[in-house]
């Protein structure tokens, strides 16, 4: 939904439609910023629920973890702030986009800029310490992994989804900034 929340109505020639009702641009870029975020919560649940079917199927002893060590409550609002994260990123990247093609290309380099430490910090021996904990998306990773072998702690949590929050925030202005900028 992201790609197509702008370059496809600019594709589509629906845009200068919308720029020229009395809605502020900063509406229209929260309103289909809302769209985008739905979509990434359900990326990320589904992401965090196939964390919890490999657990089932892995024996606890071999994995190191187990289902009810995982705290889902605690790891929810974390997760919610890292949707905020991508979706704030997703926007920013695609109100800068002209064509959809561009869209993609925009996104692509986006993923792979901001998946490397994440998928780094997953895989590696990585702990967490107080310097990833500031690192948007990779906080969030590593807080993950850390709830699968020991109790986090709540001031991680709180600090990560701070982070992430402030992250978002940053990204939201900056789309709004450049969609206010937009032409009728």
């Amino acid at each position: 939904p992201a790609l197509e929340v702008f370059t496809g109505e600019r594709d589509r020639g629906t845009l200068v439609p919308l720029l020229s009702t009395p809605v502020a641009p900063a509406e229209v870029v929260v309103a289909k910023g809302l769209t985008v975020y739905a979509s990434a919560i359900l990326s990320l649940s589904s992401h965090w629920v196939s964390i919890g079917i490999l657990a089932l199927v892995i024996p606890a002893h071999r994995s190191g973890f187990s289902v009810s060590s995982i705290p889902l409550a605690t790891l929810m609002p974390l997760i919610l702030s890292a949707a905020a994260t991508l979706t704030a990123m997703a926007l920013s990247a695609i109100v800068l986009a002209r064509r959809k093609e561009e869209g993609q290309g925009i996104l692509t380099f986006l993923l792979f800029l901001t998946m490397a430490p994440v998928l780094f910090s997953s895989v590696s021996d990585m702990k967490l310490t107080l310097a990833p904990l500031f690192v948007p998306l990779m906080n969030t990773s590593l807080l993950i992994k850390e709830s699968l072998r020991e109790p986090l702690f709540g001031w991680h949590v709180l600090t990560a989804m701070a982070v992430n929050f402030a992250a978002a925030g940053c990204l939201a202005a900056f789309a709004i900034h450049l969609f206010s900028r937009e032409a009728v």
